[in-house]
């Protein structure tokens, strides 16, 4: 019979004050390792988990909940071949600077064998370089950036590509926004985007995305990311005949656009990226969210107007809940599922490879990983690290400040 292991958490009088700064949401707290019984060293196989746990992206950050989960699930079950994870948590505060000095914290002092994160696009591809150093597997369930994929190849000097995501990549999400506009016979869309590299690599995207259907956006907005009014944004857009709305930027600058095309009365749709899917979009948005439109995976964790999730969903959103009871409901948690993926794809590839940095990153690439919510079956190949296509991806609406898959 299997043992189960008792999980002490060590949490420094630092890491409780931050805690406290993030408020809710059931994550632990920044900069904890979640630290086993046993001892560090051959009995372990350490893992890394970064991203931003505090600060504007602490709704991103918390969204890692879900493969700290699923490792301690294992553990319960008695880990890989004898084997517990040590999982290490820091909270880089959405910084990029800090998130490379934290990293390589991570894989020279630590030692980690893989790292999970980080939660944004530009602080992946600020460690992008070090992981690639080291040659310790990095796969992100959150930050979407199309650059950093393309950073990753072009650091795969050996052959060997070290990086791995989850997440939908902005690219896919731009063609499943395009192949709505074309549905719906959009002409003159606007698009509004911060001016981080998030927001501007997803204009990028739209920009491409459009010109394979034919369609010129008649506006191309930028704004400070954190804006705390939008209407002037807004107004430009509405006044330059913009029949669609494209929105790429974080939940708390979508929800801004929302109010301010209230506000308005701009009877424009707004189509946003995932971002519009955190749940400080609908607290600031409030009334103003509703009938806004974003892109999910189909068949995912949406709540469906007909029809159930699929089980895989059900059962690995019960193992979040069983670690985190007070965190997020699975309406609010699809990224969550992403991060449990990570976990799984993870213990999966430790399971055949050990705590052999490279041998992991072989087997991440080389399995068919057939135990992830997202999807039936996971498959890498050394010329593809995406699991998410724009065929892949449907349409979100809120309704009644509530997420549901349409259908249409």
């Amino acid at each position: 019979m299997i043992k189960k292991l008792a999980l002490s958490f060590v949490v420094s009088a630092l890491a409780l004050s931050t805690l406290a700064a993030c408020g809710g949401g059931g994550s632990p707290a920044a900069n904890e390792s979640v630290k086993q019984t046993t001892s560090s060293g051959e009995s372990t196989i350490k893992v890394g988990i970064i991203g931003a746990r505090t600060g504007p992206s602490a709704t991103l950050g918390q969204y890692l909940d879900g493969a700290i989960a699923a490792f301690n699930h294992a553990n319960e079950n008695g880990g890989v071949n004898g084997k517990k994870f040590e999982v290490i948590i820091r909270d880089d505060e959405a910084n990029p600077t800090k998130s490379k000095e934290l990293v390589k914290d991570l894989l020279h002092k630590e030692k980690v064998s893989l790292i999970i994160g980080p939660t944004n696009t530009s602080n992946a591809l600020a460690i992008l370089p070090e992981v690639f150093e080291a040659k310790v597997p990095l796969i992100d369930p959150v930050a979407t950036g199309t650059k950093i994929g393309d950073e990753a190849k072009k650091l795969a000097k050996d052959g060997k590509n070290y990086f791995f995501r989850t997440t939908t990549p902005d690219y896919a999400q731009a063609d499943a926004i395009a192949n709505y506009v074309k549905k719906k016979g959009y002409k003159s869309p606007a698009i509004l985007h911060d001016e981080t590299a998030y927001g501007k690599g997803g204009l990028k995207e739209l920009q491409i995305a459009l010109e394979k259907i034919g369609v010129n956006p008649v506006k191309e907005i930028g704004f400070p990311v954190s804006s705390p009014d939008l209407t002037p944004q807004v107004l430009e857009a509405k006044e330059a005949g913009a029949d669609a709305i494209l929105v790429w930027a974080l939940g708390h600058d979508q929800a801004q656009i929302a109010k301010a095309k209230h506000k308005l009365g701009a009877n424009i749709p707004m189509i946003g990226s995932t971002s519009m899917q955190q749940t400080n979009f609908r607290e600031l948005a409030g009334e103003a969210a509703n009938g806004n439109m974003s892109i999910w995976p189909s068949d995912h964790v949406r709540e469906k107007k007909q029809g159930d999730r699929p089980q895989r969903i059900k059962d690995a959103y019960e193992v979040y809940k069983k670690y985190f009871p007070k965190g997020y409901s699975i309406d609010n948690g699809g990224s969550l599922m992403f991060a449990y993926d990570a976990a799984m794809i993870a213990i999966n590839a430790a399971a055949e490879a050990g705590n052999d940095p490279v041998a992991i990153r072989d087997a991440i690439e080389r399995l068919e990983h057939k135990n992830t919510s997202s999807k039936d079956l996971v498959k890498y190949s050394p010329d593809n690290h995406e699991v998410w296509e724009g065929k892949d991806i449907g349409m979100i609406i809120i309704e009644n400040n509530k997420l549901f898959e349409m259908t249409e």
